[in-house]
């Protein structure tokens, strides 16, 4: 039986045949994608527009390079045999077995690692150590780990400023951990700053402190019939926060402003009226949204920058240990190689012409970082370093 021709058996056809083209293919899982990169590439090398050495093929995880690059062999020695005793394709055999022999010489991988090969082809433009060390992503986590507890110590004996900044915004470096994390995986992200100027507590305090005296004459003392309602419970917990802690610490303070961040829900039957239940809820919202939200606003800006104080030197100091013992971790890799081949035209221009074509397997998958790197390789015009311009 015939097989049905497929509905997109055109666009397939193109990108066996459209070589000279850059083809954006979007389709749905399993309906072939991986095939037809194959495919790209076997007609790259038949008809001699590329060589095994001058084109790369990028994935996203080492399981899809290892898959790409064993159904590209398999592909590979199946087309040498489909040609190999017909004379009319006497040069496409002999291309296709040259790139079979040299196999090897492919690049075929993560674009982490199509980076570090970048970086290790030309590393003088960027200063760096050829012999560098790749930190698989378990190594890096345990190098930062060990970093940021030396820092800590490093703090307590020389910087202890910055721990009672911290302590002043109610904060201890080891909560901080976290950030730290997260900070280090996007070394490309700019931070925003915050603000060195304290919020008025004194006026928080006294504003706070009139509401709850206001609301402890109109929130009901005795438990209602079937139970305190949400804005009920939320008030007799802030009395009692202000029974056993008082206000006088900032951290208690601003918790409890915290609390209060949340609309005021009322059911009325838990009221001794209607009006009074609604009454109340507004006199709540109005103070939420005049007093609780502007004072958020001020202490988390103020908590902000002093996060920054004590983070910043952090991750320099990560990325200082790193330099000194000639180690990169992924996003090292990626942000090099982008300043590589942004501030150096002329080692753009060597890239672009080594690498003939470039394909890229799950592209919706980039990074605006890892999209940079590919595209300052596929854009025309070496000496634009702005990559949202390059065509």
């Amino acid at each position: 039986m015939d097989k049905k021709p497929l509905l997109d058996e055109k666009a397939r056809d193109k990108i066996r045949t459209a070589l000279d083209t850059t083809l954006l293919v979007e389709a749905g899982a399993g309906s072939g994608k991986t095939h037809s990169l194959v495919d790209r590439m076997l007609a790259l090398l038949a008809s001699g527009k590329a060589r095994i050495n001058t084109f790369a093929a990028v994935t996203f995880t080492r399981k899809a390079a290892a898959e790409l690059r064993g159904r590209f062999q398999t592909e590979l020695e199946k087309a040498v045999l489909a040609v190999r005793d017909r004379e009319e394709d006497k040069e496409i055999h002999d291309r296709l077995r040259e790139a079979l022999h040299y196999l090897e010489q492919a690049f075929i991988g993560t674009i982490h690692s199509f980076c570090a090969k970048i970086l290790r082809e030309r590393p003088i433009e960027i200063a760096l150590d050829p012999d560098f060390k790749e930190l698989e992503e378990i190594e890096n986590s345990i190098f930062r780990e060990n970093c940021w507890h030396e820092y800590l110590v490093k703090a307590r004996l020389e910087d202890e400023e910055a721990l009672v900044a911290l302590e002043q915004a109610g904060l201890t470096a080891e909560e901080l951990k976290e950030s730290f994390d997260s900070l280090s995986l996007y070394p490309e992200v700019a931070f925003i700053e915050g603000s060195d100027e304290e919020p008025d507590y004194g006026a928080y305090r006294r504003e706070l402190k009139d509401f709850l005296e206001m609301a402890r004459e109109r929130v009901p003392s005795e438990r209602p019939e079937k139970g305190w309602d949400k804005l009920q419970s939320l008030m007799n917990r802030c009395f009692l926060r202000q029974e056993k802690l008082g206000f006088k610490d900032h951290g208690v303070l601003m918790e409890t402003l915290e609390l209060m961040d949340k609309k005021g829900d009322v059911t009325q039957n838990r009221w001794p009226s209607k009006e009074e239940a609604m009454g109340f809820r507004d006199a709540f919202d109005s103070f939420r949204a005049d007093v609780v939200q502007e004072a958020l606003r001020q202490w988390r800006e103020f908590r902000h920058s002093k996060i920054l104080a004590f983070l910043e030197p952090a991750l320099d100091y990560f990325k200082e240990r790193r330099t000194g013992q000639s180690k990169l971790n992924f996003q090292d890799q990626l942000m090099l190689a982008s300043e590589l081949l942004r501030d150096n035209p002329e080692v753009r221009q060597y890239f672009s012409r080594r690498f003939s074509h470039i394909l890229v397997d799950e592209f919706q998958d980039t990074d605006p970082i890892q999209a940079e790197v590919l595209l300052y390789l596929a854009g025309t015009d070496v000496e634009e370093k702005d990559w949202h311009k390059l065509v």
